[in-house]
């Protein structure tokens, strides 16, 4: 069995080195407690936590462990290079290849690290210039002031050299500030290194680019959470716990078997005091218990046999079912990617069914409005059919009348005339009087008739236009909706359909500019999710601000204008304008009701001052009701300058003081995004397209009703007409009469009048006669050019409903296939599962197998030692073990019966008795001692548990405490969340404008980049290692967030004078942002081509 495992013995002294190693180490801190630095013995930091706050009173000390000069001698692509750094921030810059990353590799290769840890090249000398046999790095080590190390040996200054040759020869040189050298070994840099807290091989206190950039970009949340205890060496102290408890539990477990052997031993020391009395035996009688003894291994040995057959045949049934699920795994994973790729074809498919839905879409409305226009055709001519027939009937029956007056008239013809004549004449008068006066109504109502007609028509077209414009509106937000939806959508485009066109022409000619131009700049601004009511009415009064280019100066505008006239774009102007940061805080104005600057949301601080100075948005308020913001501006508001106030869905009022009131008309493209996501853009795109749905069924009602009135109104001016003409008509015919009857002359030409007059009516039929057959022609025209149309129609909606069909089927298929994988995804981890307990259960059977057949083997050999297979058979012994076992023990008796009449010598008695007393007492007090040690160490590992617990948490409130600080600097709010259990740190942050904290990964670019800054920030905090080194952390940022990360870095970072930190970026800092502290040192390194830079100099 001890050949299975490792020998108690190994465990023995393994445990035993281990105790003696932390008595020693114990024994050794308190010994070289007195000289040592207090930090040597609190967690991950080389300082005191009681000491002074580094902004106090010791600010202006300086504290050893500083690097005060670094010089290069054929390193990389430095010749002869030198540089004095300062002890605290430190920014190296330089244009690329000037070698500046050189220099952090310079430092961690100079203090003993490997040229793996730098991302350089894979052995030191890939660090020799090209062209050189050798490399020399030399590092001067400030060592004044309290916890120098052993200054009276070094002084105030430790050299530490490095030669790198090409012979593969690498040496260190430890050497005191007049250059003796004191050591030459790695270890001697190590010691000092160690001393001051300088841990190169932790990758977050020298951060190569490739190491910055995987912690700033963290994609995870239990990346950062790994980045960070990595960083703090939390994870490399948990590990070492986790070791140390597993040695413990190990021993525990061997302690278990000394036990056991222990009671062997015990038991052999008591059997060794009997031996003087039963140690007579015979050797007839030992014979016979011997082939009893070989009868039993037999029987053992062929059981343990069956047992070892049935344990393969378990393994092979194991190895099959392993197999079986094997080959479930390989099919489910084929389904899965069958699946898959059908869901890709699927979800292509339903893109191309969108597409196609749009297009039959389009092409049903136009089939629609195309059959609309041909029914208003047909309608008209059918209105015009009524008409003509009307007409006709009027013709017939004025036919029918000059039919009965001509006869009338023709029968008084031989009448013979009487009465007073004047009096006739004076009532002729007044009937022509009083006919005039009808005739003159009669021509002001169909004057009347025509306005109301014309007016009829106008309120038609302007009903059509209105609706027709938000049906057009409403489609163009639909679309955008669908867009923005499937992520399809450009913003920029609302500025301009020629936009990007205008950006491109922008990037070729990027060169020619002073300053990029940067716009439009309604992209860098949001309404508020509280005020989208407001959305367009804030548009139309920035309107020329939001779809305008910044510029900088007079020759960038000329070049942008001739660039948009290029383009062909007129709707976007050009700003001059130098961007800078202004205290809005002075110019805001306190007002009983929201101002414009309440409800917009500005991407950057610059961007936010030049609205602010451009167009005094501040200073305009918001009010609902004009006539309650008319009596706010009466009152004097102070700087109030404007009013904005909502009228309907298409126009806003805009108040100057407090008698001007203009209307506006919004414009239909949405140019400010609305809230601070796509979901708000949606909700208010959904809430506008809904709205204008309701406007324009109130429109259609409002002129529903206008109409309506036009048309009682005419038909009570038809009706006031008809009864004018027949009064005309009327008083024509007494007058008529009256004048026959006054004149007293039979009047021939009078019947001629009507004769003709009734010619003419019946030519007027035949003409309209002639019309209605024209009009029945083309009546049939439309209906034969309507028919094809309308069937072209009925296609369009039927393949129209037809392919939205599809697209329901391709998205029931698609969820389909989404729930079938996550079914077989299920299954597989199942049969994984399966797969890897009957993988363990095989393992352990092949164990119990090895055990059996090793055990076998060695009943083999002992069978074959004590007597051979033929001897037993002869032997005509028992087959069962019960009877066997009665035969041994009756043997037995005999035997000790036998034995208490045979002798042994004394002398062989005594000796066995002390060997066997000497063994158990050694082994009793090796186990008692291990149990007193293990108990020791458990309890040393308990109490380190604990601290590292407290240590833990009290990093944790650390960084978060520095995080939180660092994100008020740019008036941000939020925490670090760790989470201990699923190993995960996620971010949250909420924005001035939104106080709800979100996660990292959904904010801005801007606000994102500066919180990964503040969180590495955080993260160097509770390290406090003496010296950090950072490179080119800015190399992925743009303008703006280089300067808002830089300002943090240096005022986080400038006055730690316990910390010498090493900032490397090829941006000139001193451009960016305004450093004037003596804690902050700027090295330019010079161009590369120099090949010498011992000269570099430090700002």
């Amino acid at each position: 069995m001890s050949s299975a495992k490792r020998s108690l013995q190994e465990v023995d002294n393994e445990l035993l080195d281990f105790a003696a190693q932390n008595d020693a180490n114990i024994e050794r801190d308190k010994e070289q407690a007195p000289k040592r630095r207090k930090r040597i013995y609190e967690a991950i930091t080389q300082y005191s936590m009681n000491t002074q706050d580094e902004a106090g009173s010791n600010s202006n000390l300086s504290y050893p462990g500083y690097i005060k000069k670094v010089k290069l001698r054929n390193f990389m692509s430095h010749e002869n290079f030198e540089l004095e750094l300062g002890p605290q921030l430190n920014f190296i810059v330089g244009n690329n290849g000037s070698g500046k990353s050189a220099i952090l590799t310079a430092i961690t290769i100079g203090l003993g690290g490997k040229t793996s840890d730098t991302n350089r090249g894979t052995k030191l000398t890939d660090l020799i210039r090209e062209g050189t046999a050798s490399t020399k790095i030399t590092l001067y080590l400030d060592n004044r002031g309290p916890g120098s190390y052993d200054p009276e040996k070094f002084g105030d200054t430790i050299i530490i050299e490095r030669t790198i040759r090409r012979d593969s020869s690498n040496v260190f040189s430890v050497k005191t500030e007049n250059g003796n050298e004191v050591g030459n070994k790695k270890k001697d840099v190590q010691l000092i290194v160690d001393f001051f807290s300088i841990p190169i091989i932790n990758p977050m206190c020298f951060l190569s680019q490739d190491a910055a950039r995987r912690f700033l970009t963290a994609s995870t949340s239990q990346d950062k959470y790994h980045h960070f205890m990595k960083g703090t060496l939390l994870e490399d102290t948990k590990i070492n716990l986790d070791n140390a408890s597993a040695i413990v539990s190990k021993a525990q477990e061997n302690m278990r078997l000394h036990a056991g052997s222990l009671q062997v031993l015990k038991q052999e020391y008591k059997d060794s005091k009997k031996l003087a009395r039963e140690f007579n035996k015979t050797s007839d009688l030992n014979e016979k218990k011997m082939l009893l003894c070989a009868k039993i291994l037999s029987l053992d040995i062929e059981a343990n046999t069956k047992s070892s057959n049935a344990v393969e045949q378990e393994i092979v049934n194991n190895g099959n079912q392993i197999k079986n699920f094997g080959k479930r795994i390989e099919k489910r994973k084929a389904d899965i990617e069958r699946f898959v790729s059908d869901q890709k074809k699927a979800e292509e498919g339903i893109e191309n069914q969108m597409n196609i839905i749009n297009t039959r879409d389009q092409d049903f409305r136009a089939k629609k409005d195309e059959v609309a226009k041909l029914r208003g055709l047909y309608n008209a001519e059918e209105r015009n059919q009524t008409q003509t027939k009307q007409s006709i009937t009027d013709c017939k029956n004025r036919i029918q009348l000059f039919n009965k007056k001509i006869a009338k008239f023709e029968q008084k013809i031989n009448e013979e005339m009487g009465g007073d004549r004047e009096a006739m004449k004076e009532q002729l008068k007044t009937l022509e009087k009083e006919r005039d006066v009808a005739q003159g109504n009669l021509s002001a109502m169909q004057t009347t008739l025509r306005d109301l007609q014309n007016r009829e028509k106008r309120e038609c077209d302007q009903r059509n236009v209105e609706v027709r414009s938000l049906e057009d509106g409403i489609a163009a937000k639909t679309s955008e909706y669908n867009k923005i939806k499937t992520g399809n959508n450009d913003f920029l485009l609302n500025f301009d359909r020629k936009i990007n066109q205008l950006f491109a022409e922008i990037e070729r000619n990027k060169n020619h500019f002073h300053s990029m131009p940067i716009g439009p700049l309604g992209r860098f601004v949001s309404i508020k999710r509280e005020y989208n009511q407001w959305t367009q009415n804030i548009q139309k009064f920035l309107s020329s601000t939001v779809s305008s280019f910044l510029v900088t100066d007079l020759n960038d505008d000329r070049l942008l204008r001739r660039i948009m006239k290029k383009c062909n774009i007129r709707n976007i102007g050009v700003l001059i304008y130098k961007m800078k940061r202004l205290d809005v805080s002075s110019f805001l104005v306190k007002a009983s009701y929201p101002t414009i600057y309440d409800a917009v949301v500005f991407d950057t601080p610059e961007m936010e001052s030049l609205f602010i100075d451009v167009t005094y948005l501040e200073k305009v308020v918001l009010i609902e009701n004009y006539k309650e913001a008319r009596n706010f501006l009466q009152g004097n508001p102070g700087k109030i300058r404007m009013a904005l106030s909502l009228r309907d869905r298409n126009s806003g009022y805009q108040l100057r003081g407090a008698n001007q009131l203009d209307s506006v008309k919004y414009e239909s493209q949405i140019k400010i995004k609305v809230g601070s996501s796509n979901e708000d853009n949606l909700a208010y795109l959904k809430q506008t397209i809904d709205e204008e749905i309701k406007e324009i069924e109130k429109i259609k009602n409002k002129y529903e009703t206008v109409i309506f009135n036009t048309r009682q109104e005419m038909k009570t001016t038809n009706e006031t007409m008809k009864r004018l003409s027949e009064d005309v008509k009327r008083k024509g015919h007494e007058i008529t009469q009256l004048t026959v009857k006054a004149n007293a002359i039979v009047d021939t030409g009078l019947l001629t009048s009507m004769n003709e007059e009734r010619d003419k009516q019946e030519g007027a039929v035949a003409v309209y006669e002639a019309t209605v057959k024209e009009i029945d022609a083309k009546l049939d025209e439309l209906r034969e050019k309507i028919q094809p149309i309308k069937i072209s129609y009925d296609n369009a909606k039927r393949s129209l409903r037809d392919a939205n069909k599809t697209l329901d089927e391709l998205k029931a298929a698609v969820n389909s296939r989404s729930d079938k994988v996550e079914r077989y995804n299920a299954d597989i981890q199942n049969c994984e599962h399966e797969i890897e307990k009957l993988s363990q259960k095989n393992k352990s059977l092949e164990q119990n197998k090895e055990v059996l057949v090793n055990g076998i083997t060695k009943q083999k050999l002992s069978l074959e030692q004590i007597c051979s297979i033929e001897e037993l058979q002869k032997a005509n012994l028992p087959d069962k073990k019960d009877e066997l076992k009665r035969e041994i023990d009756k043997i037995s008796k005999d035997i000790r019966r036998a034995e208490n009449s045979i002798g042994i010598s004394e002398e062989k008695v005594v000796q066995l008795f002390n060997e066997s007393r000497a063994k158990y007492k050694d082994a009793y007090n090796r186990l008692e001692s291990l149990e007193t040690t293990l108990i020791q160490l458990q309890q040393s590992i308990k109490e380190r548990v604990i601290k590292y617990n407290l240590n833990v948490n009290e990093t944790f409130l650390k960084a978060n405490l520095d995080f939180i600080g660092s994100l008020k600097m740019r008036k941000l709010t939020g925490k670090l969340f760790f989470k201990k259990e699923e190993h995960s740190l996620e971010i949250y942050v909420s924005t001035p404008g939104d106080t709800t904290e979100r996660s990292v990964d959904t904010l801005s670019g801007g606000e994102k980049s500066y919180s990964q800054m503040a969180l590495l920030l955080a993260t160097w905090e509770p390290m406090r290692s003496r010296i950090i080194a950072l490179d080119e952390f800015d190399v992925y940022m743009d303008q703006v967030n280089r300067k808002i990360g830089t300002g943090l870095i240096v005022n986080k970072l400038k006055d730690k004078v316990r910390t010498q930190t090493i900032i490397i970026t090829p941006q000139d800092i001193g451009k960016i942002t305004d450093i004037n502290d003596s804690g902050v040192m700027i090295h330019r390194i010079k161009d590369p081509k120099r090949q010498n830079n011992s000269d570099n100099r430090a700002i």
